[in-house]
């Protein structure tokens, strides 16, 4: 009885002694940096895609408009700046004199904010996604689809402390797999975005 005391008690000196440790680890290194916790957001956007389409002879080259649903988390170095990850889900409608169709692209990346403190915040990012075109009319086979890469800059307006209004302009390079047309094609988006933090 005497030897389990004496174990329980060791065990519960170890436990304070983790938890001082522990509690201790937000303190070194950096400055100005609160205790890791992770903050999330969603952003909400509408944007207009230019990108040049060719579908077996037919052609289009935008603006293509469309909405973004973005849900991202961050961690927060206070008054500073910030880092998150993201994901990110666009829609595009495709409606030209030649072609007609709707568009999907997906992306995860790293974005840097900075200005924490302020009311504006600019931000950049960088990612990769995956484009898959629709069009009415034409062989799946001829749908511009593919892998890519996206980077950009914008910035947010804080209008309360958690809900921002911004402005993004965002440059893709993507290789197009479709039968007739492979390679890099480039294409340039702007989007006006609301923003939530919780």
């Amino acid at each position: 009885m005497h030897v389990e005391a004496s174990n329980a008690a060791g065990r519960s000196r170890a436990v304070r002694a983790l938890g001082l440790l522990l509690g201790l680890l937000p303190c070194l290194g950096c400055e100005n940096v609160p205790p890791y916790f992770q903050r999330s957001y969603v952003r909400l956007e509408g944007q207009a895609l230019v990108e040049h389409l060719n579908a077996d002879g037919d052609t289009a080259n935008g603006p293509y408009p469309g909405l973004g649903l973005t849900g991202g988390t961050l961690l927060e170095v206070e008054k500073t700046h910030a880092s998150a990850l993201e994901a990110e889900v666009q829609l595009y409608d495709i409606n030209s004199s030649d072609l007609d169709g709707y568009g999907f692209l997906y992306s995860t990346g790293w974005r840097r904010f900075w200005n924490m403190d302020g009311r504006y915040r600019p931000n950049f990012g960088v990612g990769g996604e995956w484009t898959d075109f629709h069009l009415d009319d034409h062989d799946r086979s001829f749908d511009p689809t593919g892998p890519g890469a996206y980077a950009d800059f914008g910035i947010d307006w804080m209008m309360t402390p958690i809900y921002a209004v911004g402005l993004r302009l965002r440059g893709h390079l993507r290789y197009e797999e479709a039968d007739h047309d492979n390679g890099i094609k480039p294409a340039i988006e702007l989007a006006l975005h609301s923003a939530w933090r919780f």
